[in-house]
């Protein structure tokens, strides 16, 4: 799930899941009307990091290890805007 600093749904965000070894992307997607994203299809065992993208929100990358095991649920939150 993707919410703002204050915990509000931030919807259409883009997300890319990238392999951290060799800084591809992996996957692609968009979150829905309530904020969440997810794939169906299993990642082979690596290390990556999601990139969030919806303007004018900044988002720090998440890095996760997939070892074939179904992977938890992930909530990732903006940094605060700054004035």
């Amino acid at each position: 799930m993707v919410l703002t600093s204050d915990n509000r749904i931030v919807e259409n965000a883009i997300l890319e899941i990238r392999e951290l070894s060799s800084g591809h992307p992996v996957r692609a997607m968009r979150t829905n009307k309530i904020g969440q994203f997810s794939i169906t299809t299993p990642l082979k065992n690596s290390a990556y990091e999601i990139i969030t993208e919806k303007e004018p929100l900044d988002f720090e990358p998440i890095r996760f290890t997939a070892l074939g095991d179904i992977i938890p649920p992930i909530e990732i939150h903006a940094n605060p805007l700054l004035n």
